[in-house]
């Protein structure tokens, strides 16, 4: 009779029948509560109907039943990051990973769960091995990108804690100004930065650029020229000095 629950419950859950194999796996674990598949079974179907609060427990006993189970914590752990419990999930995710490296969705949830954290650095290696393998995934590329946002956000954090009148910090935030359509900001960051040192590496070719911009050559011209000082072969400056 078990068997028979069993056979019934697997060929419903192949022919995507998902109540009915619901309701075999239920009838097995009435009839034997100790048995670990049972739950890894039901728990799998609540999966692929996406009821991952109601998948969780099931997977977590089976767990609980029989730790050595194979192929149960890569699920539980994309199930515990749909609902939203990431720590937990990456904690599953990394695990499921050592025992097996090839399944091909576990670098995708776990950067995407580290991602969540804010553990930036930690996410990018694992979206990179994702994107490899899957390079024309939008949403993988997408979290990559906030990824390295997010690294580069931070850095930029440490940079004005530790030196926050440095030439490098100025040149930050000319960058940022810059990008956001903040020309005359820009201007004066970068400015600032040469003067504090007037050495520092591509401020000059970006004062041009700005000055090019607001159609000022005059001056665009003698921050390209200044440029050109520190960095005679650059082929880009060169270009735009002469034009």
């Amino acid at each position: 009779m078990l068997r028979q629950h069993i056979r019934a419950g697997l060929e419903a859950q192949r022919a995507n029948r998902l109540d009915e194999a619901a309701s075999e796996f239920e009838t097995v674990i009435k009839m034997a509560p100790k048995l670990a598949q049972a739950y890894m079974s039901l728990g799998f179907v609540r999966h692929d109907q996406h009821r991952y609060p109601e998948a969780i427990p099931l997977l977590e006993k089976a767990m609980e039943l029989k730790p050595e189970i194979k192929d149960v914590r890569g699920f539980l752990g994309f199930d515990y990051l749909q609902t939203g419990q990431l720590a937990r999930a990456a904690e599953l995710l990394e695990k499921a990973q050592e025992e097996d490296s090839s399944h091909a969705q576990i670098n995708a949830w776990l950067g995407t769960a580290y991602l969540g954290l804010g553990q930036y650095r930690k996410a990018i290696p694992k979206l990179e091995a994702a994107l490899q393998a899957q390079p024309k995934n939008v949403e993988i590329l997408f979290y990559l990108a906030r990824a390295y946002a997010g690294v580069s956000s931070q850095l930029n954090d440490e940079l004005f804690k530790l030196a926050p009148d440095s030439p490098e910090a100025h040149v930050t935030l000319g960058i940022s100004h810059a990008a956001s359509g903040r020309n005359d900001e820009a201007v004066r960051e970068y400015k600032h930065a040469a003067e504090l040192n007037p050495q520092i590496p591509g401020v000059h070719s970006a004062l041009g650029d700005l000055y090019v911009s607001a159609s000022d050559y005059e001056s665009a011209e003698k921050a390209y020229g200044e440029e050109l000082q520190l960095n005679p072969v650059s082929a880009v400056v060169n270009y735009r000095y002469g034009v």
